[in-house]
């Protein structure tokens, strides 16, 4: 109140609403030569766009490696050549471990990724509303605009 502010205070400390979502955002398949940071190995058009996306949101805090899996956006890796096709058989359990370990990372918070394709289809490991892929099933020219315009604060 206005008449006693220093005793009207709380006498915990205020937790603030943690609004910013845990972003993951897929890799790409152009890459530049040698080792780099995560964040920084991937080179191409959709790639940039995600990561300009994702550095709006506050994130990127993950990126999902089809070789590494989900990683630190500073871990340094070199290039490969590599699909997460290629993982087959196997694909279905390595997406269920990808998912869960997204869950611990983002710890509780709301999760957005921004990738295609198989790297999607994690997405369908989580309750609803605790994850958005926007653009998901677009094609790419499409999904290129869309990622642009959120970018620039423009709704889908």
């Amino acid at each position: 109140c206005g008449r006693c502010r220093a005793s009207c205070a709380p006498s915990w400390p205020m937790r603030r609403r943690v609004t910013e979502p845990f972003v993951i955002i897929g890799c790409g398949e152009c890459k530049r030569p040698g080792k780099h940071a995560a964040v920084d190995l991937y080179d191409g058009s959709l790639y940039r766009s995600r990561l300009r996306y994702a550095k709006q949101l506050g994130g990127p805090h993950a990126i999902f490696s089809g070789l590494h899996g989900l990683i630190a956006p500073d871990r340094v890796i070199a290039t490969y050549e590599f699909r997460v096709s290629e993982r087959a058989k196997m694909l279905d359990h390595w997406l269920e471990t990808q998912a869960l370990q997204a869950k611990s990372m983002a710890n509780g918070k709301r999760i957005v990724l921004l990738a295609s394709g198989h790297y999607a289809r994690i997405a369908d490991m989580f309750p609803a509303g605790t994850i958005e892929v926007p653009g998901r099933g677009l094609p790419i020219g499409k999904l290129l605009g869309l990622l642009n315009r959120l970018s620039e604060g423009q709704h889908g």
